[in-house]
């Protein structure tokens, strides 16, 4: 009886554990131009247009699921986020702005199952940015290059991972490193 009574408090502690990891894992809607404050996992529930940045990240451990949605930035970025880590754009689509996704500052940047298109600078621009991993996208048409990695700025270079991506018709060069 004693050792099923630990085994019953101990199935407890899992279920409660369980429990608080689901809430913590818990998605946050995003309906509109918006800035991100607090940590925790967004995604978009529709399609977004107007002026950049349309989506703001100021917090570090935010990721963001495009959702299969579309942002279509007029000026500006899709994804704006300076100084904060551990930041994530994923699964969808952005057209136009200045660029998709810009990061300055960010330790721990990822981009991964974007398709971007008609940006008028580079697709993706990041600046003193470390830990960055570009990953499965398609980056059409950009007006600069699809990826620019720009870490003049660091003490130390970049660590920098782009791998099974496609780019296409750039401006410039297709991926342009800085001091990585």
């Amino acid at each position: 009886p004693i050792l099923s009574c630990k085994s019953y408090r101990l199935s407890l502690l899992v279920l409660a554990t369980a429990s608080s990891a689901l809430a913590a894992e818990a998605r946050i809607p995003i309906s509109g131009t918006t800035t991100i404050t607090t940590p925790g996992t967004y995604f978009l529930s529709r399609g977004l247009t107007g002026a950049g940045p349309l989506i703001t990240v100021q917090a570090d451990d935010v990721v963001i699921d495009l959702n299969g949605f579309t942002l279509t930035p007029t000026s500006g970025a899709g994804v704006f986020a300076s100084n904060f880590d551990r930041v994530t754009v994923r699964n969808g689509f952005i057209v136009g702005g200045q660029s998709a996704v810009r990061f300055e500052g960010v330790e721990g940047a990822r981009v991964e199952r974007i398709a971007t298109s008609g940006s008028t600078a580079a697709a993706i621009h990041t600046i003193d940015t470390t830990a960055l991993v570009v990953h499965d996208t398609i980056l059409r048409n950009p007006g600069g290059e699809g990826v620019l990695v720009n870490a003049s700025g660091l003490a130390e270079p970049a660590q920098v991972e782009i791998t099974s991506n496609q780019i296409v018709g750039t401006g410039g060069t297709g991926i342009s490193l800085k001091k990585v």
